[in-house]
């Protein structure tokens, strides 16, 4: 199972690059989408990795998507320099699986 990265900053692409993690640089809206149903119907990867832009750009599709999609995991890349505080972490366990930290 391989994993696959859809970003808008460099950084990030060539950051999951040096850990063996393929990956595009895409800037728009209709192309992140193209390139996500093209990386879920490709059967050799399981998980697609978004980087912070490209999710607040494509969230609603993703997140209809992960309703549905039952084999292939959707998960978000903080960007490089992104602001979060510091309980990021712990809701976003809480948010995803469910279990309060």
């Amino acid at each position: 199972m391989k994993s696959f990265l859809i970003s808008d900053d460099l950084d990030t692409l060539m950051g999951l690059r040096l850990s063996g993690i393929a990956g595009e640089l895409v800037e728009d809206r209709d192309k992140a989408l193209a390139l996500l149903e093209k990386k879920l119907a490709d059967p050799e990867i399981g998980i697609v990795v978004l980087s912070s832009g490209i999710l607040h750009m494509i969230e609603k599709e993703v997140m209809a998507i992960k309703l549905k999609e039952k084999k292939k995991m959707i998960v978000e890349v903080p960007a490089v320099g992104g602001k979060y505080d510091s309980g990021y972490i712990t809701r976003y366990i809480r948010d995803s699986i469910g279990i309060k930290l």
